[in-house]
Order: structure tokens, then sequence, then C-alpha cells
């Protein structure tokens, strides 16, 4: 069976390699692509190799092309290129030629290549026994490092009870109180720094371990290795040199966001060095290539999905199905960490609210949808094209459902998350890569740019007495930032890892940059006040939020708390007096935080104002509802997972920042 050249989804949109491909199909049915496609061929065939020149590395695969030169001669010519990689895909080679060359046919051979010898299983043991060891060693290490991390935290915070009551009785004591922080915040840092690099090399070992247990495996069980060529047969249609691409597709390759993000106090530019760490398992290296990072799929139905029509009836509600008739298509293991990878850190909360919330079960059912429509329908797999436009309906089959059973307010906010626009990105790298075919990750860079931002500080006193860090970057590149971990320094030192979000070009980026000792903060319940009217109850609560600040320098803060809302407004009714000082007039947070009971101050507290000039906030608000009633707070747990859902707005540009410009 002879193989015709196959059309890659990049044709579609290049009328030149469009128009070449279809003269290639002509020319191959012009000669019929039979068994003695080479009688006419004169002479033993030409083996040439070539190098890879061009990658296209999506996020399980990659596309490798390589440019192989013919020297002149018009005729017919059988050309075999050897070396090509274990990891090959056989059925996705295809050569493209120019107009002074056309391509009969393709075909693809192996050969068996003996097993190796007994010495290898011996080395591929001793490997393994040396990794296990440096796997019990480190963990130890991390071990330590850990239980120091807790012991110093368990130190801050006695020495923060006892600041606590100094700063009550007046005897507070700033200086060494300074002086403790800063060294805890050192030593927190070199902590965390040592902690990070340990579950990095621990990360690391243990997928050595696994690479060669399975090699391991393989060898012991006498698999042989396999050798692929591709055999080519050719017309050159003139009298002079040319060369041809021949693209194939391997296995064994991956890449995921990797981010480094820097700053300084005294700054208003932070630099975010944006890379990829890419997993090389194709058997071949890549030698100063072109490479491209891409997150879309290599191969999909050229065409688009049909709708078709949707028919409702009448049911009693226990009928209801309780499990997704296509559940049974995404039953890998792999499917919710790719989809992670590829929506970012919010969808975190969404494809854990499968069983929660009719907002979280609609977004898992479109990323469901968008992983069906990604999947290859190739002739290597079940899949079809009408099998992919049945389950997409089947799924918004099952997202209308939901729509209709919500509430009003479970009902809103339910269309897909911006992030999917950002989901598939292409990077095309200015300067060339070489990446060896090895086990351990390899970082390439993508951008290395300065952002402009602001520094300000976030205080939440019903959560914690520190107020943290925090800046409001701009992504003014042109391109968007995928979700991914990265690792945050101030001032040259580690703060510690962070998840940051996906970030569209021209959306603004929150980044953490750690607890700030010398601003401490407190909430204070001043009086509350019960009493009865007519017949109902009211509830009347008086709070004061502190504030103090150690440094010598004025401090930009957004102070953060809350209070109660309900979605019984018949029988509750919750009012908050206009505060003394102002709520935050952002849009942003007016739009968004402040209709779910979220309060946010943004104040700017001078220098040295602790202990009895400290900086205070005031508000209260009362609660009203029937006396026969008791107010009763549903499961902390689920409650805290829905509110999470609920504050994962994709305009709020990964926190709760401004507008973007």
């Amino acid at each position: 069976m002879l193989n015709a050249p196959i059309l890659s989804v990049q044709y579609l949109f290049d009328p030149v390699r469009l128009t070449l491909w279809l003269a290639m199909v002509v020319t191959t049915l012009g000669y019929g692509f039979t068994q003695d496609v080479s009688d006419d061929l004169k002479g033993h065939p030409e083996t040439i190799s070539g190098a890879p020149s061009e990658v296209v590395l999506y996020r399980e695969t990659a596309i490798v092309t390589r440019v192989i030169p013919l020297p002149a001669g018009k005729g017919p010519r059988e050309v075999v290129i050897d070396s090509l990689p274990e990891a090959l895909v056989t059925s996705s080679v295809f050569a493209e030629g120019n107009l002074l060359l056309a391509i009969r046919a393709v075909r693809v051979s192996q050969s068996p290549v003996a097993d190796s010898a007994r010495a290898e299983v011996r080395q591929l043991a001793d490997e393994l026994s040396q990794v296990q060891n440096e796997i019990q060693a480190t963990e130890a290490r991390l071990t330590v490092a850990q239980s120091s991390l807790r012991s110093l935290e368990e130190m801050i915070h006695f020495s923060s009870q006892a600041s606590r009551e100094d700063l009550g009785h007046g005897v507070l004591d700033a200086q060494a109180l300074t002086e403790l922080i800063n060294f805890s915040e050192e030593r927190r840092g070199d902590l965390g720094k040592q902690i990070h690099e340990l579950t990095g090399t621990m990360q690391k070992l243990s997928d050595d371990r696994r690479l060669i247990e399975r090699r391991l495996a393989e060898v012991s069980n006498g698999s042989p290795q396999t050798r692929y060529q591709a055999r080519l047969f050719l017309d050159l249609l003139d009298d002079q040199a040319t060369s041809l691409r021949l693209s194939y597709a391997v296995t064994g390759c991956s890449w995921k966001p990797q981010y480094t993000v820097s700053g300084s106090v005294d700054t208003k530019k932070f630099r975010v060095r944006y890379g990829a760490l890419v997993q090389q398992l194709s058997g071949e290296s890549w030698n100063g290539v072109n490479l491209t990072l891409s997150t879309a799929s290599p191969s999909v139905s050229a065409a688009g999905p049909t709708l078709t029509p949707l028919s409702i009836t009448a049911v009693d509600s226990n009928r209801i199905a309780q499990q997704s008739p296509v559940d049974d298509l995404f039953d890998s293991p792999n499917d919710a960490m790719q989809m992670q990878m590829e929506m970012g850190p919010s969808a975190n909360s969404s494809l854990g609210a499968s069983k929660s919330g009719v907002s979280g079960k609609i977004q898992s059912l479109r990323r469901k949808q968008l992983q069906v429509e990604n999947q290859d329908f190739g002739s290597d797999t079940k899949q079809t094209p009408q099998s992919r436009d049945i389950a997409l309906n089947t799924l918004a089959g099952e997202i209308q459902q939901l729509e209709f059973q919500a509430n009003t307010k479970g009902g809103l906010g339910l269309a897909t998350d911006a992030a999917d626009e950002v989901a598939s990105q292409t990077y095309q790298l200015s300067q060339k890569v070489s990446l060896d075919t090895r086990r351990d990750q390899q970082f390439v860079e993508i951008v290395d740019a300065n952002l402009g931002g602001d520094f300000y500080h976030v205080a939440t006193p019903l959560l914690s007495s520190f107020a943290y860090r925090e800046a409001d970057l701009l992504n003014d590149l042109k391109i968007g930032l995928l979700g991914g971990d990265g690792a945050v320094y101030l001032d040259d030192k580690f703060v510690g890892n962070t998840v940051l979000p996906t970030t569209a070009s021209g959306q603004r980026l929150t980044v953490g940059f750690g607890a700030d000792g010398q601003v401490r903060t407190r909430r204070e319940l001043l009086e509350k006040k019960d009493s009865v009217q007519g017949g109902n109850r009211r509830l009347e609560f008086n709070y004061r939020l502190v504030v103090s600040n150690f440094k010598d320098s004025d401090v930009t803060l957004r102070v953060l708390d809350r209070m109660p809302i309900t979605n019984q407004s018949q029988q509750i009714n919750v009012m908050l007096s206009p505060p003394k000082l102002p709520l935050s007039e952002d849009k942003l947070y007016q739009r968004v935080l402040r209709p779910l009971g979220i309060l946010r101050w943004d104040v700017s507290i001078p220098s040295s104002r602790f202990g009895s000039d400290a900086f205070d906030i005031e508000y209260n608000y009362s609660i009203e509802f029937d006396r026969n009633r008791t107010l009763s707070v549903p499961d902390g747990s689920d409650q805290a997972s829905q509110g999470m859902r609920d504050l994962s707005v994709p305009s709020m540009g990964g926190g709760f920042g401004a507008d973007s410009p």
C-alpha cells in the first residue's frame, strides 16, 4: 500500500503550499501509485539523511521538518532518508516538493535492530539504584528544610502574639521587632528557596526513575529497537539542484510554561522571564532548529461542527441524568492535567466544580467540548468527524439542560471563560534552539521583558495579621501569556512560588511578592446590638480595622473585609451604613466584588503609624430577619469553594486590580 502525501493543517492557511500539495496529489494520481512505481528508476537509490531544521512543538507531540538537498539531474529518482527517530508516527510522514520537483510516492519502512547486550540491562540497573539513592537523600534534606520552616512559622506566630500584647500595653520595642521580622523574613526566603530547589530536584529524580524503569522493562523483555527510513520516489522536472522538505510527527515531546518574576520595592518595572520547560524524548537531537511552541492540536478536523436540533420534554425531576453520557470519552487521568496546562490556574476551580454549582458544571462541560474539538480524528483513531459532532451536541444539550434548571442567580455569568482566547497560542522563537534527546527537562526562553506596574500592599485582617505585597502589572506584549508555575524574587531574594493565571495581551496581571512583616493589621468587633422591632430581630455590628505601619516610608494599602450576603432577600435584609472612610471607587471592584459583600478601602498609610497612632477604619452593618428564625452559615468548605469560583472572573486580570487601560 503506497502512502499519499498528507495535508497538514497549516496548508489550509497557505495558498502557495496548498497549490503545491494539490499539484503533488494530481501528479501522484497520474502515476497510478502501483508497486511498480520504481520500475522506471535507474541505478541504486541515493541515501541522504538531512538534519532537522524546523520543529513545531505541541503539548504532547512535535512536527519535525528536514530540508533534503538534491543534486542536479533531470528525470525520475529514488531517495532514501534514513535515521528517522524511534518515536516516529509512521502515518504522519509526508514530503513537500516544489515547481522543480514532483513527489510520486512516499513509503516508510522499518527494520529491527538486534537487541542490546545484557550489559545494557546492568547499566540501567546501576543507574536506577543511583537515582533511588539520590531520591532518598534529597527527601531527607527536604524533610529537614520543611521542619525548619514550620519551626520558624511557630516562632513568628509566637512573636506576633507577644508583639500584639506589647502593642496593647504601649511598650512595643519597634527596633527589636523590626530586627526579628527582617531576620525571620530572610530566613523564610532562604528556606523557601531551598524547599523550591529540593522539590524541583525530587520531581526531576522521580521522572528519571520512571524513565529508567520503563527503559529497563523494555530491554529486559527483549523488545527490539526500531529503525525507520523513508523511501521517496521523485521526478525532477529540470536539470538543476533543488531540495525537498520531509516532515513527520514524533511522540515523547511536550512543553509547559515556566515563569520567573523579579522586582524591587523602589521601581515600577518588573522583569518577567517567560519560557518553556521542554521534554524531548523523540530519539533524535534538534541542533540549531527554528522552534515554534504551540498549544493547538496538530491534527483536527478541517470541517466545522454541525449543530443539530434540540428537542425538549417535561419529565419528573428525579429522572434527570446524573452523569454525562459522554463521560467515557474522557477517562484518561491526564485529561484534567492537560486542560489545566492549557487553561491556566483558573481551570482549577472549574475542573473541580463538576459536582457542585451550576456555573462550575457548565464550565467543566465547556472544557470537555474543547477536548473533543481538539481530538485527533485520523485513521489511527476510532473517532470520526461525525462522532465528534455527536459528542459536541450531546455536551451542548447538557449545558442547556443546566441553564434550564438554574435559578436566576445561578444562571448568570455562564459565558465561556475569556482565557479560552489565550489558551490557543503559538510562539515562534526568534533565536535558533538546540535540544538534545534526553530525560531531563530543558528550558527555552520565549520572552524576557520588563512590564510596567505599581507596588501596593493588601491587608485582609479577617484572614491574616500580615499585609502582603502585590504588584499590578500590565501585559503590554503582543502575545498572551499562558497560565503556569513561577518563581518570584524581590530585591534579588527568593520570595516563594506562585501560579500565574492566563493573561491576554493588554490585560492586567497581579503578582504576589510575599508578606511584609512591617505592615501589620487586626480586626476588632467594637460593638454588637441585638434588638427586636415588631416581628423582626435586628442585629447591628460595629467593626474596627487597625493597620500599623512600622516602615519609614508611606505604604499604599488595599484593606479588605467582608459583610454577609444572602439569596433570601425576602426573609433577610443586610444593610451597610455609609462608612466614614468611603469604599474604593475602583470601577472593576464596584462591578465585581462589591455585590459579593467584599469591602475594600484604598488608603495611604503614613510612615511610623503604630501603637496609639495606628491607622483605623471603622464600619458597621445591620441584619434584620424574622424573630422566630436563626441565622445560619452553610458548610464552610463548600461555601469557600463556591466563593472562589465566584471570584474567578476573567476580567479581574489574575487579581483584584484596576481595569485595563
